[in-house]
């Protein structure tokens, strides 16, 4: 402006009395070459670094809510943000509400954190399994799993390593155990009535453990009679079951493996379809890449809405 009416700037401060203020630019303040902005470290999940679900260690995040999530049995804590001022999540929460302990159907983490080692079972669950467990159903190596732990910090309980033993077939009916008793109580009544009878005759009665007769049968009874028997061990032996994917196979009862065309395929774990072979007499899983975290083991498991 002094410059297009032709005057002196400073004089004209002077005379008027005013102070100059420099002028300030917008904008960010330029990086020196070479630097980077610093970015906030992100939180690992550790189950998809391990490959693995990790127990409980006893440690509580106070952010986050406070229900118990499945996690392949071994019920750790809910990741869920908490509903406001409420302990749990949102579903947690529903849970609560709809059930008369007024807590998750898998409990309260704080609840679980005063369990002892191993013995934590929910009010709507079964009894948590140690990690030995989870490893053998996902087909993992425990030496693998011990340097992925020793790698990130964590050492486990040596009972951790030590697997459950874990009840195989359904729980026997009250049906067929109420046959039994009759079964038993009317070989009792006949064996009484034969002692009875014998020492009215002044005979010594002494039970013999039943045996197969001694006399050999004719050619054609016998091979009758050998088919006969086969057969029906072999029925009871195995149960016939059809798979997920529609084809017909056998599951022995005794052991739970499953066969198809003659072959071990998988077998019965706790009600799960476990995929393997036999190897040298003893069966092997088959390997499985764990899936990404997008929500709990065993289709009762909470996703992370972090």
């Amino acid at each position: 402006m002094s410059e297009q009416y032709g005057f002196d700037l400073m004089e004209a401060v002077q005379l008027l009395d005013i102070q100059l203020v420099e002028k300030k630019t917008g904008g960010r303040k330029k990086k020196e070459d070479g630097e980077k902005p610093e970015k906030a470290p992100k939180k690992q999940n550790m189950k998809k670094k391990l490959g693995f679900p990790l127990p409980f260690l006893g440690d509580i995040n106070h952010d986050k809510c406070y229900g118990v999530k499945l996690d392949s049995q071994l019920y750790t804590q809910c990741t869920n943000k908490r509903d406001g001022e409420f302990d749990y999540c949102t579903k947690c929460n529903k849970e609560a509400q709809e059930l008369a302990i007024g807590k998750p159907k898998y409990g309260d983490i704080r609840d679980r954190a005063e369990a002892e080692l191993l013995e934590y079972q929910p009010p709507k669950g079964k009894k948590e399994l140690p990690l030995a467990n989870v490893l053998i159903k996902k087909g993992i190596d425990f030496d693998e799993a011990r340097e992925k732990l020793e790698a990130a910090g964590i050492v486990l309980d040596e009972a951790h390593w030590e697997p459950a033993e874990m009840k195989r077939g359904r729980p026997k009916s009250v049906a067929s155990t109420e046959a039994d008793e009759k079964e038993t109580k009317s070989v009792m009544v006949d064996d009484l009535l034969g002692a009875v009878k014998s020492a009215e005759k002044g005979a010594t009665v002494i039970k013999e453990p039943e045996t197969e007769p001694a006399a050999e049968p004719n050619e054609d009874t016998a091979s009758v009679s050998s088919k006969g028997s086969k057969k029906d061990k072999k029925d009871k032996k195995f149960r016939k079951i059809t798979l997920p994917d529609g084809s017909k196979g056998k599951m022995e009862k005794a052991t739970n493996l499953i066969y198809v065309d003659g072959e071990v395929v998988g077998m019965f774990d706790d009600g799960d379809l476990i995929e393997g072979r036999m190897v040298d007499g003893a069966f092997e899983p088959t390997a499985r890449e764990e899936p990404e975290d997008s929500s709990d083991d065993d289709s009762d498991s909470d996703s992370d809405d972090e």
